[in-house]
């Protein structure tokens, strides 16, 4: 009676996460440093597309697999945008991440043609709303022409994977439960997995910084209130004998 019936989008998350980035190859992504892309928009009159990312983050992995591969989305970055993909792991990648004080993955930035920010997104995006920010900037860049309206399939829930472990949240409107925190990456998903085994609830990995080397905190639930995550801790205790933190 505790596996809570919560079939939530995290389980596809997860899984996808212990596959290998796949990059879709349907979105022309600049092959080429960040100055070269931005010099390459501003030519041609474009706006410029950032898309944040880590191989270890799983809604990365998500919209990669959805919102990149739709048809719509594609085809309004393809034709209206130059794109680019930097991984924060890279080398380049982490400077940008500094540069641009990325805090979340995925987070996405926009860019007009003269190269001035003009969007952050901070969240994962269904094809839908990803494609209805892409369409709204694209009508509002006096470079190129306007384009229809276009339907899109259904949104899913926001989610974020916190990158900066500084970061201090305005508002916090969601509490999960911490029960393992790990320095492996294979052992981190093979506990993964064995929650799965027993829990329905959503499970999600977020990494974060401990003596300048980055560890992975494995947790579970997703409660709007810190006394109902509470009281799934003292469940998790009592009848799984897994001991567990609010976070």
């Amino acid at each position: 009676m505790y596996r809570l019936i919560t079939c939530m989008i995290w389980c596809v998350f997860i899984t996808t996460a212990l596959q290998a980035n796949t990059t879709p190859t349907n979105i022309d992504f600049y092959k080429g440093s960040m100055v070269d892309a931005q010099k390459k928009a501003k030519a041609e009159g474009k706006l410029f597309f950032v898309d944040f990312y880590a191989d270890w983050c799983a809604p990365c992995k998500w919209m990669d697999e959805t919102s990149f591969s739709d048809k719509q989305v594609f085809s309004m970055l393809n034709n209206n945008y130059v794109s680019l993909k930097v991984n924060i792991d890279e080398f380049e990648g982490f400077s940008l991440k500094q540069e641009y004080k990325v805090r979340y993955l995925p987070t996405i930035l926009i860019f007009n043609a003269d190269g001035e920010l003009i969007d952050r997104i901070e969240e994962t995006l269904s094809p839908r709303k990803l494609h209805a920010i892409l369409k709204k900037h694209n009508d509002g860049n006096p470079y190129k022409p306007k384009t229809k309206a276009i339907n899109s399939s259904p949104s899913q829930q926001n989610v974020k994977e916190v990158v900066d472990p500084n970061f201090v949240y305005p508002v916090k409107d969601t509490y999960r439960v911490q029960v393992g925190i790990y320095s492996d990456f294979k052992k981190t998903f093979k506990y993964v997995n064995e929650l799965k085994e027993t829990f329905a609830e959503p499970i999600i990995v977020l990494n974060d910084y401990h003596d300048g080397k980055i560890v992975y905190k494995v947790m579970i639930g997703q409660f709007s209130d810190p006394g109902l995550a509470q009281d799934y801790v003292n469940i998790l205790q009592s009848e799984f004998g897994i001991s567990g933190i609010v976070k």
